[in-house]
């Protein structure tokens, strides 16, 4: 559909969508889930679009389907030859659950298409295993895990939803539910990793616990309680402030959040890791930079050739192990010690130069503590002595969150561990022995 000039009148059309990604949680004594990501293809129904202009000149769109569930983006380009579509109002914007959206034209004259993507919706479980409580005490031991004492075996499936990927594209995800092997009456504990893009990483993980409800609702002899506690360690820490930001702002009416424990997240991305991941120093975790460069690259296109802004050979190395095959060692052994290096110094020089970089902007939109502030139970934990990710990114978000009248959070360091991954058990036991006694009462 084209929209030409100020007092372009009314267009009606239809849309399709394709494919895309996912993530989400897990435990005992509780019903809980986790995550992974892969791409299928689905269909939608038509939907019935109107266009019109304001009195401002914004473009004002309105989707009417019949469909009470599902997300939606709205793309633009200015011809049907000039190159991919992009979001209207940026790729952060979306997907949305309303049917009516305003957003400025970036040309006077243009194309733009709706996708609808059904979320939460077409379940297909998967039985993958199933432990007794005997086998599950028998392997938290070896595995250095001495704080769980499961009060029930679990059976574990693999639940494959609908969902909305980074490029507003309906997508398969698949996330793990462990049920516990009794009756009654349960909390629902979800623990998430991310992607660090927290718009897709949080839609996903609201999907999958949409997935999860209907499951147990519709095939378990359990019943889950209305309680919801999500917590989640490094990426996952990101992904847990992102979920619940997600969950307060736009799911408030459809899930009750009991409280959150976000665990040395990377919250600051613009400010403390952009120092740790460009500055001029040593990293204790190299390949951090290059993956969230090509990451946000996919989401925000600033480039169509690496070389454009990698000095070689890092612009061929560097593609090859950021595959999803590659070990996060395998990846840092193909960087150096300091991760700017990889860069062309005309790229650190405007980076350095400009505080509204391109860059920089991403980072910006993707840290957790902007534009909202809790209104559910939230503890932060953070080891101190963390170097991959500093202790000042759980405080930097505290810190904003205060600052703008926040009183329902706190945050603990659980030991002075100096490695990020040693880090990681004393964080889960604080947070789940925190989360009981919320139960208890």
């Amino acid at each position: 559909m084209r929209v030409a000039g100020p007092d372009a009148a009314r267009v009606e059309g239809t849309a399709t969508c394709s494919f895309g990604e996912g993530m989400t949680s897990r435990l005992f004594k509780w019903i809980g889930i986790t995550a992974c990501l892969w791409p299928a293809l689905v269909s939608v129904p038509a939907m019935r679009i109107t266009l019109d202009r304001g009195p401002a000149g914004e473009f004002r769109v309105r989707v009417r389907d019949g469909e009470e569930t599902g997300g939606y983006a709205v793309l633009t380009r200015a011809g049907l030859g000039d190159g991919s579509w992009s979001f209207a109002g940026g790729a952060d914007r979306w997907p949305d659950g309303g049917t009516e959206w305003t957003f400025e034209p970036a040309e006077r004259s243009g194309f733009f298409r709706v996708r609808r993507s059904p979320r939460g919706e077409d379940i297909d479980p998967r039985r993958d295993s199933s432990y007794s409580r005997f086998a599950i005490s028998l392997s938290l031991g070896p595995n250095g895990i001495d704080f769980i004492d499961p009060d029930y075996g679990v059976t574990v499936y693999t639940l494959s939803y609908d969902t909305f990927d980074h490029r507003g594209l309906a997508s398969r995800a698949s996330g793990r539910l462990c049920i516990p092997q009794g009756s009654g009456s349960f909390p629902l504990l979800s623990y998430q990793h991310g992607t660090m893009y927290k718009r897709s990483e949080a839609v996903a993980c609201v999907d999958m616990l949409r997935a999860v409800r209907t499951y147990v609702e519709q095939t378990s002899s359990l019943s889950l309680n209305g309680d919801l506690y999500i917590f989640g360690y490094s990426q996952g820490g990101h992904a847990t402030l992102a979920l619940q930001r997600e969950l307060e702002t736009r799911h408030g009416d459809e899930f009750s959040l009991t409280a959150s424990a976000p665990m040395a997240g990377p919250h600051d991305l613009s400010g403390v890791m952009a120092d740790l991941m460009l500055g001029p120093q040593p990293s204790p975790d190299p390949g951090y930079s290059a993956y969230l460069l090509l990451g946000y690259n996919g989401v925000y296109r600033w480039f169509d050739d690496l070389s454009d802004v990698l000095v070689p050979p890092y612009d061929v190395t560097l593609p090859a192990v950021l595959d999803g095959e590659h070990t996060a060692a395998q990846v840092n052994a193909e960087m150096p010690d300091i991760p700017r290096e990889i860069f062309r110094p005309e790229f650190i020089a405007e980076f350095d130069a400009d505080p509204d970089h391109v860059f920089r902007e991403a980072l910006r939109a993707n840290d957790t503590y902007r534009e909202w502030v809790p209104a559910v139970t939230t503890r932060f934990y953070h080891c101190s002595g963390d170097t991959t990710v500093p202790k000042e990114n759980s405080w930097t978000a505290y810190s904003n969150f205060f600052a703008r009248g926040c009183r329902c959070i706190s945050i603990e360091d659980p030991g002075p561990v100096t490695d990020h991954e040693a880090g990681a058990l004393p964080c889960i036991e604080a947070a789940l022995q925190w989360f009981e006694t919320l139960r208890a009462r």
